[in-house]
């Protein structure tokens, strides 16, 4: 199962509030999948939430091909330290550095 959650609110006093509320729904989610031997570990990365490991998703022996290529094809890290926002293949839970993320809860 694929899902993109998109959540809307007006008051910027709740966006804790709402944020939490979001990522219980996850959590919750989650849960249920691995209870009904569902659950995959794999995450979608243009849908993931700037708490959550993408790329770790992939596995390590798959990271560390994407990690090979990346020094190979890019050994200055131009695209691991120049582009804002996203995840980065060695940037692994550095969520504050990730910028905004669209799929996030969004206050409308």
């Amino acid at each position: 199962v694929l899902a993109l959650q998109s959540i809307q609110w007006a008051n910027a006093a709740d966006d804790a509030l709402i944020n939490k509320a979001a990522r219980e729904i996850w959590v919750q989610a989650d849960e249920l999948a691995v209870k009904m031997g569902l659950q995959r570990k794999w995450i979608y990365l243009n849908y993931a939430n700037s708490d959550q490991d993408p790329i770790g998703s992939y596995g390590s022996e798959n990271v560390r091909k994407l990690q090979a290529a990346s020094k190979k094809y890019d050994p200055t890290g131009l695209f691991q330290t120049n582009v804002p926002g996203g995840f980065k293949l060695f940037n692994k839970g550095a969520a504050e550095s990730r910028g905004p993320n669209r799929q996030q809860a969004v206050r409308g």
